[in-house]
């Protein structure tokens, strides 16, 4: 198992470094890096939404060259998260649906200096399937479009995966709306993907992770991992949960995890998601105490 953690920056959302309002740049970015491996990692992710908000393609394409002796001169791997907040292969429309491939084809090319290990890719996303349910169809139109939703995201998935030398390269991540697995395990099936789960999605889904462990063992090839916190509102006796928190507090057994993954022998990437610095750190320290990692 190898132990890695996103690049801690404020989300997807923002272009800013976490806790500042300076903008994200080169040698900020590589800062970041430097620190998750002083953390003990020898593994980490790069999440593209922020850093195309921040940087230019010329930009980004110098970083990606540093990334990639970076990892040369200190024996580290990455991994490349795909953009998912303006990027979606599902959608109805071809236009845009193109649109968003071409993108991420050419987001792909940019980043192949650094030999990423796993290009994660949100594959199946919720919002034309939740449209799909709330229609006032019978059963049967209903099932017609989620079949031709299905084979929306195939040709999306296929088109990208052919751009790449090796379909195994494309790990498509779980998200919370399908409870059996069953179109993305037979998208990665048909295409021959790998499957990055998020046993974290599982668990706010109110489902046993270990059901999504057991149907997606073959193809598991990238984790992400993150705990949940429970958090007041300030009204009467409502709370809400907070996801991609720190390993060693939450309502997630990460140690109970962890062990299953050994006894199974898992050897792929367990890659820590997390907002800020202190939650890496909070990460590191569980991890080291338990001897997962130095």
């Amino acid at each position: 198992m190898k132990f890695g953690i996103n690049v801690f920056q404020s989300g997807a959302r923002y272009g800013y470094l976490e806790g500042t309002e300076k903008p994200i740049g080169i040698a900020s970015y590589l800062s970041s890096i430097e620190s998750i491996r002083k953390l003990g990692f020898t593994h980490y992710e790069v999440l593209l939404d922020p850093l195309m908000k921040a940087l230019n393609r010329e930009e980004r394409c110098i970083l990606f060259a540093k990334l990639a002796e970076f990892n040369k001169n200190h024996d580290m791997t990455s991994s490349i998260h795909m953009p998912f907040w303006w990027i979606d292969i599902s959608v109805p429309d071809s236009a845009m649906r193109n649109t968003s491939v071409e993108q991420i084809i050419s987001l792909t090319k940019d980043t192949q200096v650094m030999d990423p290990t796993h290009y994660v890719v949100h594959a199946l996303q919720p919002v034309t399937p939740g449209r799909i349910a709330k229609v006032r169809l019978g059963q049967d139109l209903k099932a017609m479009f989620m079949q031709e939703y299905y084979e929306t995201v195939k040709e999306s998935l296929h088109a990208i995966a052919t751009n790449v030398e090796d379909s195994k390269k494309i790990a498509i991540e779980n998200l919370q709306q399908e409870s059996d697995y069953t179109q993305l395990w037979k998208l990665a099936e048909e295409l021959d993907l790998s499957i990055n789960y998020d046993y974290g999605h599982q668990f706010l889904a109110e489902q046993n992770v270990y059901n999504g462990f057991d149907k997606m063992w073959p193809r598991i090839s990238s984790i992400h991992a993150h705990n949940i916190y429970i958090e007041k509102t300030g009204h009467k006796e409502a709370c809400v949960l907070k996801d991609h928190k720190g390993l060693a507090n939450g309502i997630i057994n990460t140690k109970e995890i962890l062990d299953y993954l050994k006894n199974r022998h898992y050897e792929g990437l367990f890659v820590v998601e997390v907002m800020t610095t202190e939650d890496a750190r909070n990460s590191s320290d569980f991890l080291k105490k338990h001897g997962f990692i130095l």
